[in-house]
């Protein structure tokens, strides 16, 4: 079984969210419903808000990351912190080359970004931690 998320906390964000902040979530389902809110407040036309954030998993690994979080009429980007982290773990550990970027430019921001450890340490987080609230038990 997958080690669900059980703590979000959002430390600050950029905008009109630096009001609410910082902001603990007991389930990744309120973290992204309080993030997609906070997205109608982010710039319209281009750029984004800063937010800075940790999840936090049952069997206590965490992950802090910033999202940049783009206001909905600008993107059709999904608001979720799991799927972020998740997308982030696929990169590093070398296992998804973005559609933007070739073979080579990935293995090369792999080798200059990300030491072996760390794309290990990433693979395994993939098999061991829910992202999503569907994969949550």
């Amino acid at each position: 079984m997958r080690s669900a998320i059980i703590e979000v906390v959002i430390h600050w964000a950029e905008g009109q969210g630096s009001l609410k902040c910082p902001k603990t979530f007991k389930t990744l389902g309120e973290a992204n419903r309080f993030l997609r809110q906070l997205s109608w407040s982010a710039p319209q036309g281009g750029g984004y808000d800063k937010v800075k954030f940790t999840l936090t998993w049952a069997d206590q690994n965490q992950f802090t990351g910033r999202y940049d979080l783009v206001h909905p009429t600008a993107s059709n980007q999904v608001h979720c912190f799991g799927l972020h982290a998740r997308r982030f773990f696929e990169f590093a550990s070398g296992e998804h080359c973005p559609g933007h970027m070739t073979a080579e430019q990935y293995r090369r921001v792999l080798a200059q970004s990300y030491d072996l450890e760390t794309q290990q340490t990433c693979r395994a987080a993939l098999q061991k931690l829910a992202f999503a609230e569907e994969d949550q038990p």
